[in-house]
């Protein structure tokens, strides 16, 4: 069983593929302003992060977890945001999630806090890294609404890729590691 606070990624043909997919945004603000008043040009670092993606890569990653987060609380394999944020693998490895909390009677109360960091971009591809902390997303049975069990959670290492598709950033794989694998 899949469960917050203890992931366990089944290989479902990929290996454990997952990301939320965000719609890329247009840049604020445009060609920079001149004269007395302008607003000062961007920063190198914010004018790389908008041209490379890595920023409309992490708001995919964040919306598909918060998408997902959503959904654990009703264990909705339905629920209408899993696909606007993850593809392939990542999607599947999302599904396979709430069917298991469906089919063992179970819904996860409470959020994670999660902190990715780019790791690396290449063309239309950004790979993340992150630590993830589950201590307050339990699981909850659904006959009773008592904790399922005492597994407290913990920190995770979490791996994703997420990639451009067409105007959209979807998480396309993603690696839940075992609890205690990285330092929050």
């Amino acid at each position: 069983m899949i469960k917050p606070g203890m992931f366990h990624v089944a290989t479902l043909g990929v290996a454990a593929l997952l990301f939320t997919g965000v719609a890329c945004t247009p840049r604020e603000g445009g060609a920079a302003a001149s004269g007395a008043g302008g607003a000062p040009p961007p920063s190198q670092s914010q004018s790389t992060a908008a041209a490379d993606g890595s920023k409309e890569a992490v708001a995919a990653y964040k919306a598909m977890w918060n998408e997902t987060v959503e959904a654990s609380h009703t264990a909705n394999v339905k629920h209408p945001g899993l696909d606007d944020y993850a593809t392939d693998g990542a999607y599947q490895l999302l599904l396979h999630m709430m069917r298991s909390y469906e089919k063992d009677g179970v819904v996860a109360r409470g959020r994670p806090t999660f902190s990715p960091e780019v790791k690396s971009v290449a063309a239309d591809k950004v790979v993340i890294s992150d630590c993830s902390d589950s201590r307050r997303w339990l699981m909850y049975r659904k006959s009773d609404g008592q904790l399922k069990n005492d597994v407290p959670g913990g920190h995770h290492l979490i791996d994703a890729t997420v990639s451009r598709h067409g105007d959209r950033w979807l998480v396309e794989s993603l690696y839940i590691h075992e609890v205690g694998t990285c330092i929050g």
